[in-house]
């Protein structure tokens, strides 16, 4: 599973992927249809639709899988129109505070976005749904553990218990590496923050969080 892309301040740049792919099964049919979206392409909201029409040859069983920003899908995308469409969504829950979100990333008034993002793709898929191995509906919460715990997991992990779901599959992610404008810091608190790894602690804090609001989380 391909992890979550940071803040522009935090790596290098918020996604600016927008690509459809196939990922084979045992046999000839399409067994997965994925599409990143991000802030950049507004332009492609129905390319996960296209994608499962033009990619999955006949009578295939197919799952479309979304991996996105959730803020950004708010924004630019009226989630409504993938209502049916998306089996699974794999949206970032990336900040917990709007005033550190605009600082790492220029996303202005990123929580409300961000949640009712989140809202609308557990109405559409639920909690996410596993048979023989693979996922096969719902949704897969990312959040990226960030240092001095800039991502207020504390936050994120009460709203997901509170108006998401207990049962939500939280991928808790540890890969925060400084690069580019992170590893030169900067005037900011909040950036110079940036320029060291997250430590196991404060990956042990985010697990912390989750498990105390009743979430079991997963780990990366």
């Amino acid at each position: 599973m391909n992890s979550a892309r940071t803040s522009r301040s935090a790596n290098a740049g918020l996604a600016t992927r927008s690509r459809a792919k196939i990922s084979p099964g045992s046999c000839s049919a399409c067994r997965t249809v994925d599409a990143t979206t991000s802030t950049s392409s507004p332009h492609r909201t129905l390319s996960p639709r296209s994608s499962v029409r033009s990619s999955s040859p006949p009578n295939a069983a197919s799952t479309s899988r979304w991996s996105t920003t959730a803020a950004a899908t708010t924004q630019w995308i009226p989630l409504r129109l993938l209502d049916g469409v998306i089996d699974i969504y794999m949206p970032d829950a990336k900040y917990g505070r709007d005033d550190v979100a605009w600082e790492l990333s220029h996303a202005r008034d990123y929580t409300v976005h961000m949640q009712a993002a989140l809202v609308e793709m557990h109405r559409q898929v639920g909690d996410l749904m596993v048979r023989d191995g693979l996922a096969v509906r719902g949704m897969i919460i990312r959040h990226l553990v960030l240092p001095g715990n800039l991502a207020n997991s504390e936050i994120v992990m009460k709203f997901i218990a509170e108006e998401i779901s207990r049962d939500s599959y939280v991928n808790i992610m540890a890969q925060y590496h400084p690069a580019w404008r992170a590893a030169e810091g900067g005037r900011s608190p909040v950036l110079a923050a940036l320029q060291r790894p997250i430590t196991a602690r404060e990956y042990e804090y985010a697990i912390r969080c989750a498990r105390e609001n009743g979430i079991s989380p997963a780990f990366s």
